[in-house]
């Protein structure tokens, strides 16, 4: 009874995730000292020497003022199993929400706010886990993934005139920043996938007090997309 428990957990493990490498040692107490048993984990995605391409919407999580929505463009190659390149465009577009409208309108009273427009850059993607999901009587093979970028950024800000309320002028401002992100890639078939991801990017820059130093800002998104490799 223990060695089948122990099997049906080593089972359940191995069905729900593991690492990229292709061949994990195990060491089994209940065996002799001196034996190790390999598992062979096979994936069914392969991502070595692959290309890929894709496209995402995006919705906006940062800002009190506006509703942020866009999408983003990318392309990448896996130059090994776990690691690759990656160039990525994203479009932002703004409006103002309830909230910065009812400022306005009952208050008088105008925000600071800062719109990103775009972005554009390039980094590397570290995808160190694989794994598989079992629901409605079908598998899901997922990647789970993390990036890092450095990026161009072009936005505007209201930043010399908030503190004027007769005025409410936007300037052009372009910054270079970095954006950290994780996402999970679920594969329809060997050329088509899904990706959800979260990212995070960040840059310095000057707020509406005049004379202040540049402090760091952060700019959060999720984003839904389909992706196509070969």
């Amino acid at each position: 009874m223990k060695y089948l428990i122990t099997l049906f957990c080593l089972s359940f493990f191995l069905s729900v995730g593991s690492r990229s490498s292709e061949r994990d040692l195990y060491d089994f107490r209940w065996l002799d000292q001196d034996k190790k048993v390999y598992v062979l984990q096979n994936k069914e995605y392969v991502k070595k020497h692959t290309f890929y391409g894709d496209f995402s919407l995006l919705k906006g999580l940062s800002s009190d003022y506006q509703d942020t929505s866009g999408f983003q463009v990318r392309s990448g190659y896996y130059f090994s199993e776990e690691w690759a390149f990656e160039l990525t465009l994203t479009d932002y577009s703004n409006k103002n929400n309830t909230t910065m409208d009812n400022l306005q309108r009952i208050n008088g009273v105008v925000p600071f706010v800062r719109k990103i427009e775009q972005t554009y850059g390039g980094g590397v993607i570290w995808a160190p886990f694989y794994g598989k999901v079992n629901t409605f009587n079908k598998i899901f093979y997922f990647d789970w993934y993390f990036g890092l970028e450095v990026l161009q950024m072009k936005a505007s800000s209201n930043a010399n005139s908030a503190t004027n309320p007769n005025s409410n002028a936007f300037d052009d401002e372009t910054f270079t920043g970095a954006m950290a992100k994780t996402g999970l890639k679920f594969h329809i078939n060997r050329n088509w996938h899904i990706g959800l991801e979260l990212q995070n990017t960040y840059y310095k820059a000057k707020g509406p007090i005049p004379g202040a130093p540049k402090r760091y800002e952060t700019n959060r998104d999720v984003l839904l997309g389909i992706g196509f490799s070969f």
